[in-house]
C-alpha cells in the first residue's frame, strides 16, 4: 500500500469513527419516535462508508487484478468510479434517513414541551 493511499484511508477513518458513535447512539436510545429511522439511517451510513473505505484501500489489488484478466486502466478506472458512486448513494440515502428520524424526534419532543 503507498502513503498516499495509506493516507486517504486514514482522513476516511473518523467519519466511520463518528457514524459508528451515532449508530451506537441510535441503538441505546429510549424509545421515541424517528428511533427506526435514525438507526437505519446510520446503519445504511456507516455501510457506505466503510465500503467506501475498503475500496480506497484495496484500490492497488483491484486494479492489478483488472488488469491482469485482461482489463484497461479505463475500464478498472470506471469500475472503481462506479463502486464509489454506489457506496455514496447508499450513504446519501443513509444521511437522508437520519436526518428525517431526528427531525421526528425533535417533533415530538417540541410537542410534549409546554407553552
Amino acid at each position: 500500500m503507498s502513503a498516499g493511499m495509506a493516507l486517504q484511508a486514514l482522513l476516511g477513518l473518523p467519519l466511520v469513527c463518528a457514524t459508528a458513535f451515532a449508530l451506537l447512539v441510535a441503538l441505546i436510545a429510549p424509545r421515541v419516535p424517528g428511533r427506526t429511522l435514525v438507526r437505519w439511517g446510520a446503519a445504511l451510513m456507516l455501510l457506505g462508508q466503510v465500503g467506501a473505505l475498503g475500496v480506497s484501500v484495496g484500490q492497488t489489488l483491484l486494479l492489478q487484478r483488472t488488469l491482469a484478466g485482461g482489463g484497461s486502466l479505463q475500464q478498472a478506472g470506471v469500475v472503481i468510479g462506479l463502486i464509489h458512486m454506489g457506496l455514496g448513494v447508499i450513504a446519501v440515502v443513509g444521511l437522508s434517513l437520519l436526518a428525517v428520524g431526528f427531525l421526528r424526534t425533535a417533533r415530538a419532543a417540541a410537542g410534549a414541551m409546554p407553552r
